[in-house]
Parts: C-alpha cells; structure tokens; sequence
C-alpha cells in the first residue's frame, strides 16, 4: 500500500474514533442532565438517540478491526444475550397483539444499551476515560446546583415559577411539587439516577490520583 494511502487511512481513523467519542460524550452528558430526553425530541427523536445513532455509525469500522477483543468481553455477551430476548419478547408482544406504542416505547428505551459498544471501541485511554468521567461528575454537580434553586421555586415571580413548573414537569426532567408558599419538593429524573455514579467516580478519581488503584 503507498504511504500517502496508509496515513490518509489513519488519519481517517483517527478522526472517526474522535467523532464517535465525542458522540458518547455527548450521549452521556444527554443523559445526565436532560431526565427521560423529552425537552430535546423533535418529530419523535431525541437529541440522546441522535446521539447514540451518531456513536454506533461512527464506531462500525472501529469494531470491525477490534471485535476479537470486542466478543471477549462478558458486558457484550451478557448484551447480545439480552436483545436476542428483547428481540424474542417484541415479536411474542407483535402476534399476540400487544399496544404498540409502548412496545415501541419500551424497544427504544433498551436499544440504549447500545451504546456499550462505542464505549468500548472509543474509551481506550487513561485521558479519555478521566474526561468522560469529569463530565458525569460535573454534570451531577449542575444538577444539585439547579436543584437549590428549584427548591425556592415558589418564592419566585409568578411568570417565572409556572415556566418552571411548565419545562421541569412536562418536559421530563422532574417533577415540582409546591410545600410551602417557600419552598418546593425537588425530584429530578437523571440527578437520582446519576448521583450515587458520581460519587462512586469521585471516589475513584481520588484513588487513583493517590495511586492508591492503576488504570
């Protein structure tokens, strides 16, 4: 192969990893701030599962090169496994017949696991794997920061706390319930699920800036 041919190669290469890594990125910032991804969701589709299209397209030829490694790893066989029993549930639901939107609904939702697979392909480095986990942590950090002042919510302008009420409840980034004619019951959707992960990653972090664990 001429050598021009061989770099133009890489460097594409190099640039499909960035692209898909950075759609994981985006994938999971989606999920830590934006609850069920409703707020984002033109005709039908979320800016997560654009995102999670643009990861998978992105790391095709990625794990075509790696995918010895790819099915040695339990994460991914435990995957297959499981849409093989999604795929076997959703036809059982189609004859029966079962409501088709929340089939659908539910299909999408699990399709998410998907994104495991860009993981992999693009997570292949100490710096990759600290930026994304900073992402998360501060992704969580914004999510408290927003849920003090939601708490106040009542005490604010009118206009102001029923666009509030508007956006967090029908939005699907949390739920709002008036207490006091101060204060407000907070419950954000992806700040529950996410805090106890950071935490986690926090704790990480720490240990192996100590060297106390090796990446």
């Amino acid at each position: 192969m001429p050598k021009n041919s061989a770099q133009n190669i890489s460097v594409n290469r190099m640039w499909i990893e960035k692209i898909a890594y950075w759609a994981v990125c985006l994938y999971v910032l989606d999920v830590a701030l934006l609850g069920t991804g409703d707020i984002t969701r033109i005709a039908g589709i979320s800016t997560r599962m654009l995102f999670l299209g643009v990861a998978l397209v992105m790391s095709v030829p990625l794990a075509l090169r790696q995918y010895r490694d790819i099915l040695k790893n339990k994460g991914v066989l435990l995957m297959g496994a499981f849409l093989v029993m999604m795929v076997i549930s959703a036809v059982y639901g189609i004859l029966r017949p079962n409501n088709m939107s929340i089939l659908i609904g539910d299909v999408k939702g699990y399709l998410n696991i998907l994104i495991l697979i860009p993981m992999i392909c693009t997570l292949n480095n100490k710096t990759r794997l600290k930026r994304l986990i900073n992402l998360i942590i501060w992704a969580v950090v914004l999510q408290c920061l927003l849920g003090i002042f939601l708490s106040y919510m009542e005490m604010y302008p009118e206009p102001l706390s029923d666009f509030i009420y508007e956006v967090v409840n029908k939005k699907g980034l949390g739920i709002l319930t008036g207490i006091t004619t101060r204060s407000a019951r907070v419950f954000m959707y992806s700040g529950s699920r996410m805090s106890a992960m950071a935490l986690l990653l926090t704790l990480m972090l720490w240990l192996l800036e100590r060297g106390k664990i090796v990446l």
